[in-house]
């Protein structure tokens, strides 16, 4: 893969990887430059841009984090979108309020130009739930919601409500109920932890760093 291009730059800024890179640890190597200040300015707004537009890194990765892209906002909206809908508070056609914030979880959803409806809204939300950024305590909220409400929810979140009993470490929300990942934690639930050692190895040079943004970029870029 074309992560392996830069597999020493990776390893440099990551001790700890796995023997099996991916383009998540490429990205998380990134986080590490960015944090860092290795990265300028107008390759930050380039890689803010490509993670709008790209589902394949979780929404709570650390390079969102380093960006300061925060999933805090759209998974609360979100949330009180659905729940407002399910309470009756809210009408259906609000949904066009939280298109940003749909977005924000499903790049594409809007392909054809259509608009998105409450259906896309339930799915965002079961994604934002997906990731673990939504507490329990709101979880269960939905659950009790669901069962007693006339108002139908997406199949996908419907699911997720009834069938998945998600586990939540009380420790890892906050009091509004999602905490940003940050750049040592694991980069996602499929890869091995990702540790951050910024005293080991040799500092990277400007042109490792940049050919380290210009395959990561690439990759997600579709290239």
């Amino acid at each position: 893969s074309k992560v392996k291009l830069v597999e020493s730059e990776v390893r440099q800024l990551l001790p700890m990887a796995p023997a099996s890179l991916q383009l998540a640890h490429a990205c998380a190597a990134l986080a590490v430059a960015v944090t860092d200040g290795k990265v300028p300015l107008q390759g930050q707004k380039v890689l803010m841009e490509l993670l709008e537009s790209n589902a394949r890194i979780p929404k709570d990765s650390p390079l969102h984090s380093a960006l300061g892209i925060s999933p805090l906002e759209p998974a609360q909206e979100l949330f009180k979108l659905v729940s407002g809908v399910l309470t009756g508070a809210v009408a259906e056609h609000n949904v066009s309020t939280c298109e940003k914030h749909i977005k924000f979880w499903m790049p594409t959803v809007d392909s054809i130009g259509r608009g998105c409806g409450f259906p896309d809204a339930c799915d965002a939300l079961a994604l934002a739930i997906e990731s673990g950024i939504v507490p329990q305590q709101s979880i269960q909220m939905l659950k009790m919601l669901h069962k007693t409400s006339e108002n139908a929810l997406s199949g996908n979140l419907c699911q997720l409500l009834d069938f998945n009993d998600m586990e939540m470490d009380a420790g890892s929300t906050t009091e509004d109920g999602v905490e940003l990942a940050s750049v040592c934690e694991d980069v996602s639930e499929q890869t091995e932890p990702v540790q951050c050692d910024h005293s080991a190895g040799p500092e990277l040079s400007p042109q490792s760093i940049h050919r380290l943004f210009k395959q990561a970029a690439g990759i997600l870029n579709g290239a």
